[in-house]
């Protein structure tokens, strides 16, 4: 995408590697570290991009982990509080980042809106109970917001690799 000539703002919380790509890329790219379930941490990565390159025109949604012990594991201790990461990074951190992009991409007329989910999002696998959840809850936030996105030129896509 930076060959095309697009200019990339991206966060991550893994700074070596994020900085590694930067690196690689050259000039066209741009790295802030963001942890997507923190709205503070997202309302600053898109104010970066907008002060460097004056506007937002495509935004995409493209964080998430797993989680490979089963919280519905029989033999888990129940006294225990399960880990809810995979829905705080990939369902909070994705509403967020589109309801941030909604507002950078209203404020140009419209644009482009990204969410990635997974094959985990409409299909079972079993022992990832709370990713599939999660990323099915990515489709239905798609759902949910593309009556009015469009009505607002703001065209939203989920990919599901």
């Amino acid at each position: 995408i930076t060959e095309a000539g697009c200019k990339v703002v991206f966060g991550d919380v893994n700074e070596p590697a994020a900085r590694d790509l930067v690196s690689t890329l050259g000039d066209a790219v741009r790295f802030q570290h963001c942890n997507t379930s923190s709205y503070r941490s997202q309302l600053d990565l898109f104010a970066l991009a907008e002060d460097v390159y004056g506007k937002i025109d495509v935004v995409v949604a493209n964080a998430g982990v797993a989680n490979h012990k089963d919280i519905f594991d029989p033999s888990s201790d129940i006294s225990v509080e399960p880990s809810m990461t995979e829905v705080d990074i990939n369902l909070k951190g994705a509403i967020f980042t589109a309801r941030i992009g909604m507002h950078y991409l209203r404020k140009i007329g419209g644009g482009d809106l990204v969410l990635v989910s997974s094959i985990a999002g409409f299909k079972e696998c079993g022992g990832l109970a709370p990713y599939t959840a999660s990323k099915h809850g990515v489709l239905g936030l798609m759902r949910g917001l593309h009556i009015v996105a469009i009505e607002e030129n703001i065209r939203i896509n989920v990919i599901c690799p």
